[in-house]
Formats: C-alpha cells, sequence, structure tokens
C-alpha cells in the first residue's frame, strides 16, 4: 500500500526568482549531485513556448533512490519561467522554483490492508520512518541550496 511521507510542504519548497539562469549549468551541477548519492535523474520535461506575453519555460526534473526493498526517496524539482528571453544558454524572466521531497513507504506494494499497514507503520518501522525521514531532510535542505547558489538568489 505505497505512500507518499513529505519531508517538503505538499505545495513544495518554492523560490520566486527574478533574473537570469544558466540552464545548462543547473543542469551539469544538479545531475552530478544526484549522481553522487545514488539517485536515477530524469528530466521529464524540457518545453519552451511563445504565448502572447512573452516566452515560457517548462522544466521538471525527478530523482529518486531505492533506499530498502521498502523505502525509496525522491525529490522533484519543477522550474517554470514566464516572460522569457534566451540568449546563449541563459534565461531571463521570472521564475518559480518549486522542490518536492518525500519518502515513499511500500513502494512495491507489498501491504494489501490498510489495517496491517498503519499498524506496521506506527509500530515497527516508525523509527526507520524517523530516521529516513531526517536523512531525506538533510539532503533536501543541501539540494535547495545548492540551487540558490548556482541562480546566484540571496535572500
Amino acid at each position: 500500500m505505497e505512500t507518499k511521507e513529505f519531508i517538503s510542504p505538499k505545495q513544495g519548497f518554492m523560490i520566486n526568482y527574478k533574473g537570469t539562469i544558466n540552464l545548462d549549468k543547473l543542469y551539469k551541477n544538479a545531475k552530478p549531485w544526484f549522481d553522487d548519492r545514488n539517485y536515477d535523474f530524469t528530466e521529464k520535461e524540457h518545453t519552451e513556448k511563445n504565448k502572447s506575453y512573452g516566452n515560457e519555460l517548462t522544466v521538471k526534473w525527478v530523482a529518486e533512490r531505492e533506499v530498502t526493498g521498502y523505502f525509496k526517496f525522491f525529490i522533484e524539482t519543477s522550474i517554470i519561467g514566464k516572460e522569457i528571453n534566451s540568449l546563449n544558454g541563459n534565461y531571463d524572466g521570472n521564475f518559480r522554483i518549486r522542490v518536492y521531497t518525500y519518502l515513499l513507504i511500500d513502494h512495491k506494494n507489498e501491504f494489501k490492508k490498510p489495517f496491517l499497514f498503519n499498524i506496521f507503520n506506527k509500530t515497527l518501522m516508525k523509527p526507520k520512518i524517523e530516521n529516513y525521514w531526517g536523512k531525506l531532510k538533510e539532503e533536501q535542505d543541501e539540494y535547495i541550496s545548492l540551487l540558490k547558489e548556482l541562480i546566484g538568489f540571496k535572500i
């Protein structure tokens, strides 16, 4: 009975940014970061559309790592750019970057009965869930710091 335990807010950790992003630089730094931590990294979407108000950019990345046969880590990144001007791999405009982070529990759907699943997770697996939650939170925070650094985001 697969379930997601969100580390980030369900709507994602959000970074609003107005300025220039070098998407190649972002990708070339994010992918090795995930590779170093044994994640499978996939670019699910990369589209650019001409709109009446300016160009729009959409990029979606998914990184997943099987921790055990019961747990998986997921870090998903969504980059939406509006009113975009692009030049030599640089995109200038208004960006909303969201990072969704969650622990996928029972990713192989071995539990069929919700009652047993809940008891198992709230008793025997509770210490492991808390441990993995903490590890994934650390990785999420590192990754978000890397993104902010790469785009030059300052508070």
